[in-house]
């Protein structure tokens, strides 16, 4: 694979709204329930495709993330990765462009997962610790200094 990241386009939004309901919308429905009008506009106007960079394998779109500075973190809001190319090294190579990001920043990087979803593991294997929980989601983040290997 020939990984590399691009900022996402407008013309992209679409392909990573699909790509959310792949991915997460099963999640988000079994924690509190799915109101596509509810969950589109929240997409599009807390998030904002202009805040999304878009993981490409060549010229194939396989992943996008949403981070943005925040005052005490750098808040990873999104990670979706196309699920043919999960466990093979998309989300690994997310996952270190943004802890180097956020080392730049000198911030933790914070991000939560739904406790639905079983991807906890994997950022548990990359280092990444708990440092809250409420009823739905695990609340992560990296420990100082911390880098991962691609």
């Amino acid at each position: 694979m020939q990984l590399k990241l691009r900022k996402a386009l407008p013309e992209d939004e679409d392909w990573l709204w699909q790509l959310y309901l792949t991915t997460l919308k099963s999640y988000v429905e079994a924690t509190w329930g799915w109101d596509e009008k509810v969950q589109r506009d929240g997409f599009r106007n807390k998030l904002g495709v202009e805040n999304f960079q878009i993981v490409l394998d060549g010229d194939l779109k396989v992943a996008g993330f949403c981070a943005k500075e925040q005052q005490d973190c750098l808040w990873l809001h999104m990670l979706l990765v196309s699920p043919e190319y999960q466990s093979r090294g998309v989300g690994r190579f997310s996952m270190h462009h943004l802890q180097v990001l956020a080392r730049t920043m000198n911030l933790p990087l914070r991000f939560t997962v739904m406790k639905v979803n079983p991807v906890a593991g994997f950022y548990e294997a990359l280092g990444y610790t708990e440092y809250r929980d409420d009823d739905n989601c695990i609340y992560f983040q990296s420990r100082p200094l911390m880098s991962i290997s691609t």
